[in-house]
């Protein structure tokens, strides 16, 4: 495990209610992200914001970070990835809660591209589900192994561009053809956000729940491979 740290943003209020931690992406930083944050902060004065740098400096790019290497859009590297990388971004979050002297239940977790893979596996394993995940450009990565490992239920809102050529829409769940489907909770609600066909500069969200199964969100996308399908 290797100690992170990273800029910080105090409630305006002076006391902070609820914590939200931003991931960055590969090759980024935590300032970067601190400066989304700077934007959303005085409309959420109890709201404690942490953006850590991401524990593996990027060869060859000063300034950048990585959460682990990649090289490839490989599922079985980046899931490797994510579990070397979980201990360093939980022991984060937990001490964070203890500055902030936040309950568990009261964490936002964000992530951008690498950081929502980030987001996704460290909120979906800790002992009180976090108010919520909100994830960008990312994916969940060994989600055939939800089901035994799983241990929170928390609300998430993953949005991902239907046109994104870095990381794929069709490799949300990353689920390999005729694997099973990732289980997911019936508490938690998904949403999957993309521009609509006929309005480039609007965005269509399509609301999935494990009660209702929701097929083929992304079936006529030309880089859709995977079903957008959360199942109990």
């Amino acid at each position: 495990m290797i100690l992170i740290d990273g800029p910080r943003i105090a409630p305006k209020s002076g006391q902070a209610k609820k914590l939200v931690i931003l991931f960055h992406g590969y090759g980024s930083n935590g300032a970067d992200l601190a400066g989304l944050a700077q934007h959303w902060a005085p409309h959420f004065p109890d709201v404690a914001w942490a953006s850590p740098d991401a524990p593996e400096a990027v060869p060859g790019a000063p300034g950048g970070y990585q959460w682990f290497p990649i090289s490839r859009l490989d599922p079985v590297a980046m899931e490797q990835g994510v579990r070397s990388a979980h201990a360093t971004a939980e022991q984060f979050v937990a001490s964070e809660l203890r500055r902030w002297e936040v309950a568990p239940e009261n964490l936002v977790l964000i992530g951008f591209s690498q950081g929502t893979m980030m987001a996704l596996h460290t909120a979906l394993r800790r002992e009180v589900a976090p108010a919520g995940v909100i994830g960008y450009s990312g994916a969940l990565p060994g989600p055939e192994r939800l089901k035994s490992e799983m241990t929170a239920k928390p609300p998430i809102m993953l949005i991902h561009g239907d046109s994104d050529d870095v990381l794929p829409v069709g490799m949300t769940f990353m689920r390999p053809r005729g694997s099973p489907k990732p289980a997911m909770a019936r508490s938690s609600t998904f949403r999957a956000a993309f521009p609509t066909p006929s309005a480039r500069t609007g965005w269509s969200s399509v609301s999935i729940s494990s009660r209702r199964r929701y097929q083929g969100v992304c079936a006529a996308r030309r880089d859709c491979q995977t079903s957008v399908e959360p199942v109990s």
